[in-house]
């Protein structure tokens, strides 16, 4: 265990957690999330904790939903904050390792963020993932899907248009094939989510990858960093699947197949 109260670390869900590879061995740099209490940062493996919200809105900072590092810049990070846009929920960066942050999105305005992603080889092409949100105080909808930017965050175009999605994994070996998951309402009775939809062409359209996916409903999805062509599933059935993707194997392997036949998304 490497994280408790006593340590600078509060009582809270720690759902993402970032590794400084760049980082001394014997003083390893880790950041987390905690929920209800925001960013924090240890430089010593876990022994100690500080807070590093900085300038980060009170209200928005107690929702932290993903958490990126740089690979070239150790003290440039991005971190997408949830809750409601009347709150300053959105995405923002710290190029001084969190003692001062910028808010990256203006317009559009992002409610209930569910992930976030940089493409593995360009860190400057971030994606969220959204889910439809509407706000009874202001009677505003804010949209769900998947969002991009090729600008670091300065401007954002939908690529997905899906009122669930809850994770994005985007391929290592060629940063057109985007792998989302797609969730159900969470208070239906039974799952009516699209499951598992890959994209090979940039998100322009999209299919459905669903073959020995018993449930729809899915929250969270990676691939395998030694094989792109490997994916692990998780749904919210408290259920993990191991997919493999044939078409990105075969490629890494050499070769070319042609493109399956696939039905386009149903809208």
């Amino acid at each position: 265990m490497v994280g408790w109260p006593k340590s600078g670390l509060p009582n809270g869900q720690t759902k993402h957690l970032t590794l400084d590879r760049h980082s001394p061995t014997a003083h390893r740099r880790l950041l987390v999330t905690s929920q209800g209490n925001g960013l924090f940062e240890s430089r010593d493996g876990g022994k100690s904790w500080r807070s590093l919200n900085g300038n980060l809105p009170a209200a928005a900072v107690k929702e932290p939903r993903g958490l990126l590092l740089d690979p070239a810049d150790s003290q440039h990070v991005v971190t997408a904050l949830g809750g409601d846009p009347e709150k300053a929920s959105g995405i923002y960066q710290t190029h001084d390792g969190g003692h001062t942050w910028q808010r990256l999105n203006q317009d559009p305005p992002f409610a209930d963020i569910t992930a976030l992603a940089a493409d593995p080889q360009h860190f400057n092409v971030l994606y969220i993932c959204a889910r439809e949100f509407y706000n009874r105080a202001t009677g505003r909808s804010y949209p769900g899907g998947v969002f991009k930017s090729a600008d670091a965050g300065k401007s954002w175009s939908r690529i997905l248009d899906y009122h669930f999605t809850s994770a994005i994994a985007i391929s290592p070996v060629d940063e057109k094939t985007l792998y989302v998951c797609t969730t159900d309402h969470p208070f239906h009775d039974n799952s009516v989510a699209e499951g598992v939809l890959k994209s090979m062409d940039g998100g322009v359209s999209w299919q459905h990858q669903n073959q020995g996916l018993s449930p729809r409903n899915c929250s969270n999805l990676s691939i395998d960093p030694r094989n792109p062509g490997m994916l692990y599933l998780g749904t919210s059935g408290n259920g993990t699947f191991i997919g493999m993707d044939r078409a990105v194997a075969t490629k890494t392997a050499g070769s070319s197949p042609a493109s399956p036949n696939k039905p386009p998304l149903p809208r």
